[in-house]
């Protein structure tokens, strides 16, 4: 299997498991699932050559699609939790709105990019996107733990 159809495939795999809210235990689980899914994904990026740029273009815009959708739903979440709760969450998705600004120059520098310092670039930009999944993650986590009535029932 072409290394492109792969990461599409364990994105479609991140996505799905990271879209499905469960109890307590199976969140435990999923969050593990979600993170091995996450380290395939970055090991497929780290495969990609210079020749697969178009594809990894667009794997890459898939997943950050994702993650802007995380992004949103998280909002929704701390917009209907309690005021002392949304002010600390809003603190942890400001910063989570810089990470994915940071995201995006990251790969807007990886499309630019050509030889050694593109590779240099998929690095950046593999760092990166594993800083704001890991931020989305421990927010996603502490607002279920801190605040269980805002549960994300899609999935």
């Amino acid at each position: 299997m072409p290394p492109f159809a792969r990461l599409i495939l364990v994105a479609l795999t991140l996505i799905a498991a990271v879209g499905c809210d469960a109890g307590k235990d199976e969140a435990e689980a999923s969050a593990a699932s979600v993170k091995d899914k996450w380290q395939d994904f970055t090991r497929e990026l780290s495969r990609y050559t210079e020749s697969e740029r178009e594809q990894l273009s667009a794997s890459v815009k898939r997943e950050t699609q994702q993650l802007d959708r995380q992004i949103g739903q998280l909002e929704n979440r701390i917009e209907t939790a309690g005021a002392g709760m949304a002010d600390k969450q809003r603190q942890a998705l400001r910063q989570i709105r810089k990470q994915r600004e940071a995201l995006s120059r990251q790969y807007q520098q990886l499309r630019e990019d050509t030889g050694e310092a593109w590779q240099e670039s998929k690095a950046g930009f593999t760092k990166a996107y594993n800083v704001l999944q890991q931020s989305l993650q421990d927010a996603e986590q502490a607002l279920n733990r801190d605040n269980p009535d805002t549960s994300d029932d899609q999935g």
